[in-house]
């Protein structure tokens, strides 16, 4: 068996959910959804549906896609609307690894490495 191939194609998958998270965080039309959560921290559908005047099956295709990043979380009412909020150890983590990557671009991997 080869495992080389198992070990490219796991880490394509890795680098494909990673770039996905950080196409989700910088996509323009999530952005005013973050700022409202950041600003305000938990907020509920309908709080975001009045602020953002999105239609509501975009606005829940816009949090499902941000909860899909783990940088958003959605809890549960019993009662009413679902509450959303960021999640602040999700976005250091991926804050920190983004500020990582424009290292290595403005120093270079191996210069980097060799530190």
């Amino acid at each position: 068996m080869d495992t080389w191939n198992t070990i490219t194609q796991m880490s394509r998958t890795r680098l494909t959910k990673a770039l996905l998270v950080l196409e989700t965080l910088c996509n323009e039309e999530n952005i005013p959804i973050l700022e409202m959560l950041r600003e305000k921290g938990k907020m509920t559908l309908a709080e975001l549906y009045s602020n953002t005047g999105e239609t509501p099956a975009k606005l829940e295709l816009r949090l499902q896609n941000l909860c899909d990043t783990g940088c958003v979380i959605m809890e549960e009412a019993h009662i009413g609307s679902n509450g959303y909020q960021l999640d602040p150890v999700r976005i250091r983590q991926v804050n920190s690894i983004s500020r990582r990557i424009n290292q290595i671009g403005s120093t270079g991997l191996l210069e980097r490495s060799a530190q």
